[in-house]
């Protein structure tokens, strides 16, 4: 990610941060009464030679899937991470002197004394600090003076944080993937909620990856593989709103638009669990065994003819893709990636004839299961009715389901998503209100709740059956080796 003298730099500002951190958790550690209880134990065993990692309880950071368990977040913050309050503003009339005014007379400053500095003067997130850092540093650091013509070339003009942001990830006219890198590897490195991961090098890429590849889904509407300076000025969620909520927790879980560690877990979990032969690719009869086989064969043929840039393998960002779309039709990024889908001859407008294309393998499936059919005429009246169009010539834009955000998805489920449609024709309005009063903003926030709870769940009781030494073996034979796509 960095020029040499960049990567020196972070790299010493990254060890200084987990020093930091080494001591305060040592410090913790030994502070707690079992430890010497524990300690105790361990010389004891270690005196008859019994000493092993099953002993000293060092097994239980890896699951039985290879990939590693959540940890609840340390008590404290970095030390480098300076909680402020996104609301705060900086004086409009005179910024330089207000920056003046923060900054040490005569003094470069260090890596880790310019970060939070930085950050707060332009409003940004304090992870947002480094970014400027390695376009800034010389040897001994950043100087006012460097700063300052910075600031008055890249930064005075722009009014929006978002736009701030931009300019500090890219120069170009649009981010792409690999723009994030920087700023994701910072916020792997540095954030506490996530310093479990620190002997994992391979989910953090894997974590890294999905934090993107969410990013992209969410923002990227129009799906051109690079975000715009409109786009991400109008993302929802904000992702500067997302990073002042990451800086304003331990607990990553707790910022559910892109880096919830639970979030990815559910992601890859499910991947790897359908990818039978674990080449990091997903084929359409894995995909076919998605959800108990949910889903139909004409709509997964449609996915990978739509969504798979090779159309007959698909790679982990695109099952992100696919998965959050599938877990939750009520956003505009969902609509957009089904009604591409449905879609069929590329006119722009599903009409009855696109969607019996799918239907009627529906009704197939249905009549299998011993489930009463609807007719096709039934269901377009019905899902007329929920837009609120004529259902005589049923002509349906995407701008129909983007109007109706929070129920147009059935439309898609009646299509080919069996148990979804099912469980809709079965509804239980008291079920219903409960879902309304729930804790949950959105369909994927609960669902991935729910799957990370069944998942950890199954964990334990193979940690409670199988032996810590099988369960090492078995990590090692279960930890993927994928490619990057």
């Amino acid at each position: 990610f960095f020029q040499r003298d960049d990567m020196a730099s972070a790299s010493s500002w990254a060890e200084e941060v987990a020093r930091r951190k080494t001591d305060e958790l040592l410090l913790a550690w030994l502070a707690r009464e079992e430890t010497a209880a524990d300690v105790a134990e361990w010389i004891r065993l270690a005196k008859k030679g019994e000493l092993s990692d099953e002993n000293a309880q060092l097994q239980d950071l890896v699951s039985s899937r290879g990939s590693p368990r959540r940890r609840r977040a340390p008590p404290q913050s970095l030390p480098s991470l300076r909680r402020r309050s996104p609301s705060a503003e900086m004086p409009s009339d005179q910024s330089e002197e207000f920056i003046a005014s923060r900054w040490p007379e005569d003094e470069a400053l260090p890596l880790l004394s310019f970060a939070p500095l930085a950050a707060e003067v332009c409003q940004l997130p304090t992870i947002c600090g480094p970014l400027m850092y390695q376009r800034l540093a010389s040897k001994n650091g950043v100087t006012l003076r460097d700063f300052l013509a910075f600031w008055r070339s890249k930064l005075k003009k722009l009014k929006r944080r978002q736009d701030r942001l931009f300019v500090l990830l890219t120069d170009k006219k649009a981010l792409t993937r690999a723009d994030f890198e920087p700023l994701i590897h910072f916020v792997v490195t540095t954030h506490p909620g996530l310093a479990f991961l620190e002997e994992h090098a391979e989910f953090q890429q894997k974590y890294a990856q999905t934090v993107a590849t969410r990013i992209f889904y969410r923002v990227n509407l129009s799906r051109t593989g690079f975000i715009s300076k409109r786009e991400f000025s109008k993302a929802n969620p904000d992702v500067v709103d997302a990073l002042f909520r990451l800086e304003h927790t331990d607990d990553v879980n707790s910022e559910l638009a892109y880096f919830s560690y639970e979030h990815f877990y559910v992601l890859y979990c499910q991947f790897w669990e359908l990818d039978s032969d674990k080449d990091g690719k997903l084929l359409r009869t894995d995909l076919l065994k998605y959800g108990g086989h949910r889903l139909s064969r004409a709509i997964v043929d449609r996915v990978f003819e739509v969504w798979s840039s090779k159309h007959d393998t698909m790679t982990y960002p695109e099952f992100v893709y696919f998965m959050l779309a599938e877990e939750d039709k009520a956003t505009e990024a969902s609509m957009r990636y089904w009604f591409e889908c449905v879609d069929v001859d590329g006119d722009g407008v599903i009409d009855a004839r696109d969607a019996r294309h799918f239907y009627d393998i529906q009704a197939q499936r249905m009549e299998c299961l011993g489930h009463e059919v609807v007719p096709l005429p039934d269901v377009l009246c019905q899902m007329a009715d929920l837009l609120e169009e004529p259902s005589n010539t049923l002509r349906l834009t995407v701008d129909h389901f983007l109007r109706k955000l929070r129920i147009a998805g059935v439309f898609f489920d009646a299509l080919f998503s069996l148990d979804k449609f099912v469980a809709f024709e079965q509804r239980d309005p008291f079920a219903e209100r409960l879902k309304r009063d729930d804790p949950f903003d959105s369909d994927w926030d609960r669902f991935a709740a729910t799957e990370y709870s069944r998942l950890a769940t199954e964990d334990d009781e193979d940690d409670d059956v199988v032996p810590a030494a099988a369960a090492a073996a078995d990590d090692a034979l279960l930890v993927p080796h994928t490619n990057n796509d």
